[in-house]
Formats: structure tokens, C-alpha cells, sequence
């Protein structure tokens, strides 16, 4: 078959390969793109009404839980992982699995079961606060610094630390001027993603009552019923979003960077019978107050709530919602992993154009939920106004 035949065959498949990526992307990023493009033109009245009402408190919560959450972050999970890969203790390797849970506690779950815990001790309104919130999600976030700064600690090469500490560097000085510097873009890039996480939390910032700029999207729609400015606040966070993901983007290149120079990889410091004793403690009281404890409170009011009522609560109560749980996660869980193997085969082998539009379709993961629904609803609400389908036919 001649080279003019064999394109005739292929430019089907060429050219449905692009229409499915072009129309993932679309069907991805168009919502977010509505949301980054109100701020083009954006509402003199609007903004003035947000900054005379709502915008500064949301702005300084914002950045001072963002702040502290991050530093919290990235001071624990830092630690941790350099407790866990420089150093060898019994049980070593099952707790370094275990400080990865905390990730399995959502923030909002673990913030009601301290907010219940601790009402009872200093009271609802003292436990209510900005600062207990930060230390929530530090909990539950931690593990993404701590899962980037332990590969990159793991990675260091040994004859690097070992000439550190032959110039007479202590083992706390060859952590600061050597591991740490080396692990720095790792560490950026786990930030970048408590970051993201941050920004985007909605559950955990209601129940400590911080009023947030992805909190107060929400408020200012259901609240004031002002889709303008509901819109306009919300593409505001989506381009904080965007700022985030290039961050995280640019800090991945210095991670596989340094992982390509790296040498023969470090030896764990056997550490003395105290400092295992502590290390392991140390362990052991951060998971116990991450995981431990909502899961003993969690556990504890299922088994006293069917107790209280079998009947009612299976087929009304918790039979009901984990039922639309499982059913929602089902649903996503499928359509996430179709789209994305689909998209995945699409752009593989062709060329940097499919790539960056394959990247294009992951930003929606530094997005709220809400955030999202607001850019999806002005959509299709738009879409159906100048569509034949019956008013409304999108939105239902």
C-alpha cells in the first residue's frame, strides 16, 4: 500500500483521536474557563459591594489558614519523613505505612469529631476558631509533604551525607545544610498540594465557622441569590487555583531532577534505645490524634446509633446516605476512569500539542466541587437559553 493509502487509513482514527481529546478537555476545563474568563470583565459593582461587605474577612482567613496550614504542613510531614528515612528504630517500616492514613480522614470528619470532643472541655465557642481548624487540616493534610519529602530523603545520596559528616557536620546540621536543600523541590511541591487542598476545603472551614473565599462563593449564591457576584468570586479562586498548579507543575521538574543525580542511596543511623523510644511515641501521638481518635468516636456513635433504633436508622438514616454514597463514588470512580484512560491513549504518541492538552484536563482537581458546580451551572444555564431543548431541559 503506497504512503498516500496508508494515511487515507489512518486520518479516521487521527482525526477521532483529536475530537475525543479536544472534547474531554472541553467537557473538563470549559466550566473553569467560564469562571477565569468573568474576571475579563468584571463588575465594578459588584466587587465594590464585596469589598465594602464580605472581601477583606475572606481574603486575611484565607491567606492566614493557607499560611498556617502550609508551615504546619510542611514542618510536620518534613519531620516525620526525615524521622522515618534517616533513621532505623523498630517498627520502622510498618509506621512509616501508617503515617500515610491520616489521608484517609477527610478534614471535615476529623474537624466534627474534635469540635465534639473538645466542646464538652472549653466550650462550642472557644472551639470554633481559625487555629484549631489550621491544626485539623494540618493532620489530615500533612502526608502529602510527607510522602514527597520522604522519597527525596530516601533518594539523597549516601556519599554526600557521609562527606558532611566527615568535615565533623552533626546529624542535625547535615539535615539542614544538606537534606533539606536537596529535598527542597520535593517539599515545594507537597506544599503546592496541602495548598490546593486548602483553597479548596469547604466542609472543615463551616464547622470552625472561618469564612473562606471558596466558603463564601457558596454563601454569597444561596445566600444573597447574586449569581454575578457568586461567579466573579469564584473565578477569583480559580485563578488562585491556577497560580497553585504551576507552582506544584515547576516543583515536580526540580524533584526528577534531583532524583537523576542522585548516588548510591543513604543508610539508616541506627538510633539508642531513648531516641527509638521517642521517635516511636513521637509516631505514634501524632497518629493517634489524626486517626486514632475520629476512628474510635466514629465508630462509637454508629454502634450507639443502631443500637438506639436498627430499623429506623438503617432504612431512613445511615442505610439511606451510605446508599447515595457508594452510589455517587460508583458513578464518579467509573466515569473518572474511563475519561481518563481514554484521554491517556488519546494523547500518547501525539506530540506536545495532545500532551498539554492532556495537563489542560487535570486542573479541575485543584477546584472545589462547588467552585465547579457554579462554572457548570452558568454553562449549561447558557447553553439552554439559546438551545431548542425545553427551558431548563440542562439545569434538571
Amino acid at each position: 500500500m503506497t504512503t498516500l493509502g496508508l494515511e487515507a487509513v489512518r486520518r479516521p482514527g487521527t482525526v477521532l483521536g483529536w475530537a475525543t481529546i479536544i472534547g474531554i478537555v472541553a467537557f473538563v476545563a470549559f466550566p473553569i474557563a467560564v469562571l477565569a474568563w468573568s474576571l475579563v470583565d468584571p463588575s465594578t459593582n459588584v466587587w465594590a459591594e464585596l469589598w465594602r461587605t464580605r472581601l477583606p474577612g475572606m481574603i486575611i482567613d484565607t491567606v492566614t489558614l493557607l499560611l498556617a496550614v502550609v508551615l504546619g504542613a510542611v514542618i510536620l510531614g518534613t519531620g516525620l519523613a526525615w524521622l522515618v528515612s534517616a533513621h532505623a528504630f523498630r517498627g520502622r517500616r510498618i509506621i512509616g505505612w501508617l503515617l500515610v492514613t491520616p489521608l484517609a480522614i477527610p478534614g471535615y470528619v476529623g474537624g466534627f469529631v474534635w469540635l465534639d470532643t473538645l466542646s464538652s472541655v472549653v466550650g462550642a465557642r472557644g472551639v470554633r476558631s481559625l487555629w484549631l481548624c489550621a491544626a485539623v487540616l494540618v493532620l489530615s493534610l500533612y502526608p502529602y509533604v510527607y510522602l514527597f519529602a520522604r522519597a527525596a530523603f530516601a533518594d539523597q545520596g549516601a556519599d554526600t551525607l557521609a562527606a558532611a559528616r566527615s568535615l565533623g557536620a552533626s546529624p542535625i546540621a547535615t539535615f539542614f545544610k544538606v537534606s533539606l536543600p536537596a529535598a527542597r523541590p520535593s517539599i515545594a511541591a507537597g506544599a503546592a498540594l496541602v495548598a490546593m487542598e486548602v483553597l479548596t476545603d469547604i466542609g472543615t472551614v463551616r464547622l470552625f465557622n472561618v469564612s473562606t473565599i471558596a466558603d463564601g462563593v457558596m454563601r454569597v449564591w444561596f445566600g444573597t441569590g447574586d449569581r454575578g457576584a457568586a461567579t466573579e468570586l469564584a473565578g477569583a479562586l480559580t485563578g488562585a487555583a491556577l497560580v497553585l498548579i504551576a507552582i506544584e507543575r515547576l516543583s515536580r521538574r526540580g524533584v526528577r531532577r534531583s532524583r537523576r543525580a542522585a548516588e548510591a542511596t543513604m543508610t539508616p543511623r541506627v538510633l539508642s534505645l531513648p531516641a527509638q523510644t521517642f521517635a516511636i511515641a513521637t509516631s505514634v501521638v501524632v497518629l493517634a490524634i489524626a486517626v486514632g481518635v475520629p476512628l474510635v468516636r466514629l465508630v462509637g456513635w454508629s454502634v450507639e446509633s443502631v443500637r438506639a433504633n436498627t430499623a429506623v436508622t438503617v432504612a431512613g438514616g445511615v442505610g439511606h446516605h451510605t446508599f447515595n454514597t457508594l452510589m455517587m463514588t460508583a458513578l464518579a470512580a467509573v466515569v473518572c476512569i474511563v475519561l481518563g484512560i481514554v484521554l491517556a491513549i488519546m494523547v500518547a504518541h501525539r506530540g506536545r500539542v495532545a500532551h498539554a492538552l492532556g495537563r489542560l484536563s487535570t486542573v479541575g482537581y485543584a477546584m472545589p466541587g462547588p467552585v465547579v458546580a457554579v462554572g457548570a451551572v452558568v454553562t449549561l444555564a447558557a447553553i439552554d437559553r439559546r438551545s431548542w431543548l425545553p427551558d431548563g431541559f440542562l439545569l434538571v
